[in-house]
């Protein structure tokens, strides 16, 4: 007994934890402020029963920890607020699964770098959207969450740990409508989006060049693609099992350019089954929409024309607002004030796209 108990202290000492840990309880999660470095997987999870006023309701003490040498996992717990993990470096995964109480990630502020970051299987979730993004890491996965309808991602300060391998799934989520993805430092390398029920509509602002791969695939209520304007070469393009989708103007315009290394369409729309019918196809206004609102339920807005502001429906809840401008690009974002308002003082006159939760409408500034 008394060599473990000096072998224990001069482990602290170190400021070092040697092993796996699954943490059920605040004081528990609270001494490990005094660990800089932790080898092996961390699970904060609940245990069945718990008394509710033990549970891990606070993820600042992890801000003191420098490096987990494994994966980080949040599960089954009920925290609503992700903050405290900005300081963190995980080798493995940051795996968020499972939490009752979460309805969306606006307040996830790290880890600082990870290498795979996977949402899943949250039966509240309804949001994936302005979550911090100053993360590096190569994965994002967003899979089987029953209620999301919304993912919707900017990548400006996203720091890929090793470059062009940055690959985006979504996969399996019932109810969500729509995908948009804001990748301004040409981060994105892959796409796989496939066996989303309700999806209705994807776009990507990208501003790289090439990709290795896009994959559509079982996508039953996808009909429109927008986005891709600078996209000139894919290595792999799948798209199958889509029957609404039948314009693929996205990919047109990168046959047209330098063109696809490897390309199978199958069982999708009318228009959409061989290169030979994506090239006949007339294509006009695909990258933003601007002039249709296909696919979108109408946000009712006013005064449309607007001068300083814009006014909405008062939202019952904290909603964000994106407003893009004719080239598909994200020029302002925010939260809708709860009276409704959305301040336009500082952008210019013109024609844009206002996007509130799955639901825009045409813009005019003047």
């Amino acid at each position: 007994m008394k060599n473990l108990i000096i072998s224990i202290s001069l482990l602290f000492s170190l400021n070092t934890v040697m092993a796996s840990y699954t943490i059920t309880r605040q004081g528990q999660l609270n001494n490990f402020q005094f660990n800089k470095v932790i080898y092996g997987d961390l699970i904060l999870t609940t245990s069945v029963g718990q008394d509710s006023s033990k549970m891990i309701y606070d993820l600042s003490p992890l801000l003191h920890v420098d490096t987990i040498f494994g994966s980080l996992g949040i599960h089954h717990s009920a925290l609503t607020n992700f903050s405290g993990l900005r300081n963190l470096v995980v080798t493995g995964g940051l795996y968020i699964y499972e939490n009752e109480g979460l309805k969306d990630l606006s307040t996830l502020d790290g880890p600082k770098e990870v290498d795979v970051i996977q949402i899943f299987q949250n039966p509240e979730l309804e949001q994936c959207s302005d979550f911090s993004m100053s993360i590096k890491f190569n994965n994002l996965k967003i899979h089987l969450n029953p209620k999301l309808t919304n993912v919707n991602l900017s990548l400006a300060q996203l720091k890929p740990t090793f470059t062009n391998t940055f690959f985006f799934q979504c996969t399996e989520n019932a109810v969500l409508q729509s995908i948009r993805i804001e990748d301004s430092h040409s981060l994105v390398n892959d796409f796989s989006i496939e066996s989303n029920p309700s999806l209705k509509n994807i776009h990507m602002n990208l501003s790289k060049d090439s990709l290795s791969g896009f994959r559509l695939l079982d996508l039953p209520e996808l009909d429109s693609v927008t986005g891709f304007q600078n996209v000139r070469f894919v290595q792999l393009v799948d798209i199958r099992n889509n029957p609404k989708m039948s314009k693929l103007c996205f990919i047109k315009q990168i046959l047209e350019k330098d063109g696809i290394g490897f390309i199978r369409l199958k069982n999708n729309g009318q228009g959409a089954n061989t290169e030979a019918e994506v090239l006949n196809t007339n294509c006009t206004d695909f990258n933003t929409g601007i002039g249709e609102v296909n696919g979108f339920e109408a946000l009712a807005l006013y005064p449309n024309p607007a001068q300083n502001e814009v006014y909405i429906t008062a939202p019952s809840q904290r909603t964000s607002y994106y407003i893009y401008d004719v080239s598909g690009k994200l020029v302002r974002q925010g939260l809708v004030e709860t009276s409704g308002r959305i301040g336009l003082a500082t952008i210019s006159n013109g024609m844009y796209v206002l996007m509130v939760d799955n639901k825009r409408s045409k813009l005019v500034v003047q």
